[in-house]
């Protein structure tokens, strides 16, 4: 008898283990901010006391050419002429 209470404590004291970390798992997994887009100040800034870095700048417009003009200053060759099909030339 004394046996089946002491089994009886253990089961419960182990079973309270395994829920209790399943809980603190899901906490310390669920809880944590997103890597990016986040308002939230992240865990590493809040350790070491330190500011969180800024935002990252929004990307640049792409850069504006003048068409016709090659990086040494200079006009490109013209086009290549087409040549006329080989049936215009045998008929």
């Amino acid at each position: 008898m004394l046996m089946e209470e002491i089994m009886k404590f253990k089961r419960t004291e182990v079973f309270l283990f395994l829920f209790g970390n399943l809980i603190l798992m899901g906490v310390l997994t669920l809880g944590l901010p997103p890597a990016t887009g986040s308002p939230h100040i992240s865990i590493i800034s809040v350790a070491d006391g330190t500011e969180p870095p800024p935002p990252p700048l929004p990307p640049k417009p792409a850069a504006v050419t003048t068409p016709g003009l090659i990086a040494d200053g200079t006009e490109p060759p013209p086009p290549p002429i087409p040549k006329p099909p080989l049936a215009a030339l045998a008929g």
